[in-house]
């Protein structure tokens, strides 16, 4: 896995959930990652993706 962390207020947070909405998105056996999950849990914003090699 690979995880992207921030604070909600964090500038790059929107990016991130913009990427996982976009990824979120893409048909399974597109050439990316699969995105596992996105919390949001006490003033923080994971995006947990699948790892590639």
């Amino acid at each position: 896995m690979f995880v992207k962390a921030a604070p909600d207020d964090d500038p790059l947070t929107a990016a991130d959930v913009a990427e996982a909405a976009v990824l979120r998105a893409l048909p399974h056996r597109a050439p990316a990652p699969d995105l596992i999950t996105l919390e949001r849990t006490h003033g923080w914003t994971l995006v947990v993706i699948e790892h590639l090699d």
